[in-house]
């Protein structure tokens, strides 16, 4: 998978409102994202990927793990569930490529190891190809 997005993040004690406008000062930041997402047949899977984040002219880079849920409806439209967040998409004729972005604006929690959180709006898509046939 790979893919990009544009946030805005403020600390979790200070966050948005109803209407997604902060309730402070807010850090604009941009990252993009290459990896691997692994769908189970159960409904579960895994993500380990590495992010490339610039703000305020610097960057960084972190490598994340989660574990997924997803389900697909009759019409073909995945939701898949991770820690932190919900993204849906559609699965391209044959699952050969899937298009995953948030159905509607979310605060995202993030906590970080060392105790900080933040709230987070991004903006973005991932755009996922299949690699191997042989879970089919």
């Amino acid at each position: 998978m790979t893919g990009a997005s544009d946030c805005i993040q403020n600390s979790a004690s200070i966050g948005f409102d109803s209407n997604f406008l902060p309730k402070g000062p807010v850090v604009f930041f941009a990252t993009t994202v290459d990896g691997v997402m692994v769908f189970r047949a159960d409904g579960t899977g895994t993500v380990n990927n590495r992010s490339f984040t610039v703000d305020a002219g610097e960057g960084t880079t972190s490598d994340i793990s989660y574990q997924i849920t997803y389900s697909i409806d009759p019409g073909g439209k995945l939701s898949v569930k991770a820690v932190p967040g919900t993204s849906s998409g559609f699965i391209g004729e044959g699952a050969r490529a899937i298009v995953l972005a948030p159905p509607a604006p979310t605060v995202l929690t993030v906590s970080r190891s060392n105790g900080t959180q933040f709230a987070r709006i991004c903006n973005g898509s991932l755009i996922m190809t299949r690699l191997s046939d042989d879970d089919r």
